[in-house]
């Protein structure tokens, strides 16, 4: 099976996010979350799972290697946040590149209500592309489940300071995982350097609130990017979070994309990296 996978992927062209014409190599992802595969190998990168304990519960997160890089001299770290109905294994694997010099990756896991709920790949029939089942962030910050998502950050972030001996970090976060980074100013103050709110912004949800009279003046405001197309459903949403977080004195970048939809292209990393090496 991993043979075959690797295979498909050494050879893949650029792919479009979660299009259902990679419904065959999605189901092959799924069973190394299915299987509990410790260690994915290809042409140009290694990915090592691990596990957090939480509540009584383990949670995983994913670090992707590339294979040129000494990572004895790599201290950058991005923590990347999939969209909801996502896979942490598919963001690796087939959604993004996310292979630099200057940093590594780490991919965290989406839960339903503090639940990881796996199910084999299929198109979604209300938004047509890739399910994984109902995982994502908790960006509703009145529930216990968004408390613990703060903490299964925190707790990764301890473990692979452990393992790997970084020292900056900065977060990604794509759709649902773009609303879910943009409460990291509030709750996990100078954990972060910057952030990217990649089409997440204020998001859609009525409940969702950003507190900024929590916000710790003493922590430094890590900057802000929001990185959105001009055909995004989350257009709005984005601008709507980069104007609130300039007025509250953050130092925040908007990117509009013209033509693009709410959907991640590999090309974007380019202007990622570059923003994020500022810092």
């Amino acid at each position: 099976m991993t043979t075959n996978l690797e295979t498909l992927l050494n050879s893949l062209p650029e792919v479009s996010y979660r299009h259902n014409n990679n419904l065959n190599i999605s189901k092959q992802i799924y069973q190394l979350e299915k299987n509990d595969i410790k260690k994915f190998e290809c042409n140009t990168f290694i990915i090592y799972k691990y596990n957090v304990l939480l509540n009584s519960k383990l949670r995983s997160y994913l670090v992707k290697i590339p294979k040129k890089n000494d990572i004895k001299n790599i201290k950058k770290c991005i923590m990347f946040f999939h969209g909801a109905r996502d896979l942490h294994w598919e963001v690796a694997l087939l959604s993004t590149n996310m292979l630099s010099t200057d940093f590594i990756t780490i991919y965290l896991q989406g839960t339903n209500q503090g639940e990881f709920n796996l199910e084999e790949p299929h198109i979604h029939k209300d938004y047509g592309y890739i399910t994984y089942g109902e995982n994502f962030f908790e960006i509703r910050e009145n529930t216990s489940n968004f408390y613990e998502d703060i903490e299964y950050v925190k707790l990764v972030k301890e473990d692979v300071i452990l393992k790997y001996k970084f020292i900056d970090f900065y977060a990604i976060g794509h759709s649902n995982g773009g609303v879910f980074v943009c409460l990291f100013p509030i709750y996990l103050p100078n954990e972060f350097k910057a952030i990217v709110s990649h089409q997440g912004g204020m998001g859609w949800d009525e409940w969702f609130n950003i507190s900024f009279e929590k916000l710790d003046l003493t922590s430094n405001k890590p900057f802000m990017y929001f990185y959105t197309g001009s055909e995004d459903i989350h257009k709005i949403p984005c601008i709507q979070a980069h104007t609130i977080f300039t007025n509250e004195g953050f130092n925040s970048k908007l990117y509009i994309e013209n033509g693009l939809k709410h959907t991640w292209e590999k090309y974007h990393e380019v202007n990622i990296y570059e923003y994020l090496l500022q810092f």
